[in-house]
């Protein structure tokens, strides 16, 4: 079951999708930049590409490392900078099990 909350990430407040189906954090190249987060280059070996919930391929653009607040906790993390993504922010299975 999906839910949303509220994050917050450099300073900013960024409603973010909490989905258990999805097994990596996907960001979208425009929060990214309205974060100002450096996209990292996906170096050789890394993923190229995720499968959508439609079953499409979507580019992977690179990575981001950045700090989550929440309730005054800051947890660090990376995601996967992901083109045609339809939320600004998908927080996935492998936050929620590493974050507590």
């Amino acid at each position: 079951n999906d839910s949303y909350i509220l994050m917050q990430i450099n300073r900013q407040n960024v409603e973010t999708r909490l989905d258990t189906v999805t097994t990596h954090n996907v960001m979208s190249p425009k929060l990214a930049k309205r974060l100002n987060l450096e996209i990292f280059s996906p170096e050789f070996g890394d993923l190229t590409s995720l499968s959508g919930a439609d079953g499409k391929e979507l580019d992977v653009l690179g990575t981001v490392e950045f700090a989550v607040k929440i309730r005054g906790y800051l947890f660090p993390t990376t995601a996967f900078v992901v083109d045609r993504l339809s939320e600004n922010l998908l927080i996935g299975s492998n936050f929620l099990g590493n974050s507590y």
